[in-house]
C-alpha cells in the first residue's frame, strides 16, 4: 500500500449480506445484475454509452455512497421477491448508522464485483483497460490518465488489501 495513505489501517470485513425484515439477502454477481446495471450506464461526450457494471465499479472505487445503493439494486436482481430501491436505501442507511462507516459495504461490493465468476473476466478487462489508458490517450491527457489509473489501483488495494491484477 502507499505510504501515508489515510486508509492504510482499514481491515477487510466485507458486507455481502443485508437483512431485510426477516430475511438475510446475499449480493450476487449474476446475469441479472448485468441487466439491471445497464440503467446506471452513462453516455460520454461523444455519445458512447458505457457499461453499467463499470459505472458502479468506478463509483465504488471512488467510495460514493450512491454507488453502494446501485450495487445492491443490481446485486439483488436475481431474486424473484426482491426489495424495492427505497427498501435497499433504508437498510443501507441503517448499516451505515450502525457501523459508522461505509467501508464494509464498499468492500463487499468490490468482493462481489471482482470475484464473481460472472464478472471475473470483465473485472480483469477493467483493470487492463485502466493500465492501458495512458497509452491510448492524446499526449496532453496522458498524465491525467496515468494518475487516474494509479488512483483507482491504490483505492482497490486499500479497500481489499490485495492487488487487482
Amino acid at each position: 500500500m502507499t505510504k501515508n495513505n489515510v486508509f492504510q489501517s482499514e481491515k477487510f470485513e466485507p458486507i455481502t449480506e443485508l437483512e431485510f425484515k426477516d430475511a438475510k439477502l446475499k449480493a450476487k454477481g449474476t446475469f441479472m445484475f448485468d441487466i439491471q446495471a445497464e440503467k446506471y450506464a452513462k453516455e460520454d461526450k461523444d455519445g458512447n454509452v458505457g457499461s453499467g457494471y463499470h459505472e458502479i465499479l468506478q463509483g465504488i472505487l471512488n467510495r460514493k455512497t450512491i454507488a453502494i445503493v446501485q450495487f445492491w439494486d443490481c446485486a439483488l436482481a436475481h431474486l424473484k421477491q426482491r426489495p424495492t430501491k427505497e427498501e435497499i436505501q433504508e437498510v443501507i442507511q441503517d448499516v451505515i448508522e450502525k457501523e459508522g462507516t461505509t467501508l464494509g459495504l464498499l468492500q463487499g461490493a468490490i468482493q462481489v464485483l471482482g470475484e464473481s465468476g460472472f464478472f471475473k473476466e470483465e473485472f480483469k478487462m477493467f483493470w487492463f483497460q485502466m493500465s492501458q489508458g495512458p497509452k491510448m490517450v492524446k499526449q496532453e491527457e496522458k498524465e491525467g490518465a496515468a494518475n487516474a489509473a494509479k488512483y483507482m489501483k491504490e483505492t482497490y488495494v486499500t479497500l481489499t488489501g490485495k492487488e487487482p491484477y
